[in-house]
């Protein structure tokens, strides 16, 4: 099965992401990818690993190419967060650039193929009206693309709100 959480920044998508995730696997594997810039990343990431310290979860940093990422025999795995997959993608040294979208989603189809079960955590994107850069509003579309098309493959996607799930389809699964 996969799921799609999608939600703000600070919604609790990614406590969510981790019960729904205990509830479906034995073998966890969790895949971070934010890179650590920044001191506000570093707090976000170290705030994430405290969250599912003793969560049973397998933890792997994975910035770019995700379709060639090994599950270690995991059962589930909770991927973390598209938003940053897809900044790694298209604006770090290596990363897929032009062809983000396209190589993303290649490499989601690849992942779930070596798992049984697929959480995949995103950014809520395009509800703001404010003014943005080309390079900002590029972003917002493609990150808005693959969240489309990963809520139609996907058997259960929620939007999270306030630590609420908002089940858009599979709420059974849940």
């Amino acid at each position: 099965m996969m799921a799609l959480l999608c939600g703000p920044s600070g919604s609790g998508k990614s406590l969510l992401a981790e019960t729904l995730a205990q509830r479906w696997g034995k073998n966890k594997l969790y895949v971070a990818t934010m890179e650590p810039f920044g001191d506000e990343a570093a707090q976000r990431i170290r705030r994430h690993r405290q969250q599912r310290q003793h969560k049973g979860f397998l933890s792997v940093d994975r910035y770019t190419d995700i379709g060639a990422l090994h599950t270690c025999g995991c059962d589930t795995v909770l991927l973390e967060c598209m938003g940053n997959l897809l900044a790694n993608e298209l604006y770090a040294p290596g990363g897929a650039g032009d062809r983000a979208d396209t190589y993303i989603l290649q490499g989601i189809t690849a992942l779930y193929e070596r798992c049984t079960h697929l959480i995949v955590v995103t950014n809520e994107v395009g509800a703001s009206a404010d003014e943005y850069s080309s390079e900002t509003w590029h972003y917002i579309e493609l990150l808005g693309r693959i969240n489309c098309l990963l809520a139609r493959q996907s058997d259960l996607v929620a939007d999270v709100i306030c630590g609420v799930p908002h089940f858009l389809r599979g709420e059974a699964l849940w």
